[in-house]
């Protein structure tokens, strides 16, 4: 059960993108209703946020590139707040740019565009990691692909039941089958058990574990 801390962490992530869109929303909320407030950014700051899109999405595809090899889903969403970061520095070069040319609203304005994009992958990050402490299953069609494997073992005729849950991007399967002959022996039985664990595991490789 260790593995649900990976999983925790990872909602909160999703929470502290959550919590710094609010922040940015607060600040460019205010300096809208504030426009006295507004300064024209330096021109140096173009030059740093071009510096952190090519950094941020450098740091995205290198921590993909390992989520994708570990199947972390917490690699994951660490490697989209990297890429949201450079997305938001990209916003950010079109916000300074127009400040400079005397549009200083501009640079509130690129703010709320920013906080909004932060917010929806936060909500994401945290919705995914959630519906996986709940133990949410996998979907529809996941279910169905998993039943015709099943199924097309010799000796099976049905499923009594099949239940999946998530655990830190693995795929844990309780399947419980309905033999054909009734009068196999228990070695017989177990046999075609085996059988149908080494298919789903073959198949399905984010299948981590499988109770036939």
């Amino acid at each position: 059960g260790h593995a649900r801390i990976e999983t925790a962490a990872t909602v909160g992530l999703g929470v502290s993108l959550i919590l710094v869109s609010i922040g940015i929303v607060f600040n460019g909320v205010s300096a809208l209703m504030n426009p006295e407030a507004l300064v024209a950014p330096e021109a140096w700051a173009m030059a740093f946020a071009a510096v952190s899109v090519v950094a941020k999405e450098a740091i995205y595809h290198y921590t993909m590139r390992y989520a994708r090899r570990l199947n972390s889903e917490m690699l994951r969403a660490n490697a989209w707040h990297s890429r949201s970061d450079a997305i938001s520095s990209v916003v950010v070069l079109i916000g300074v740019g127009g400040a400079l040319l005397g549009f200083t609203y501009l640079d509130a304005v690129a703010a709320l565009v920013v906080a909004a994009m932060i917010g929806k992958i936060g909500y994401d990050v945290a919705k995914s990691g959630t519906s996986e402490l709940i133990d949410t299953g996998l979907d529809a069609d996941h279910l169905e692909d998993i039943r015709d494997a099943i199924q097309s073992v010799d000796g099976v005729e049905s499923l009594h039941l099949l239940r999946t849950r998530r655990m830190a991007g693995r795929v844990l399967a309780d399947v419980h089958l309905i033999l054909g002959d009734p009068r196999v022996s228990v070695s017989e039985g177990h046999q075609i058990s085996e059988t149908v664990r080494g298919v789903l595991m073959r198949r399905f490789e984010k299948i981590g574990r499988a109770h036939v």
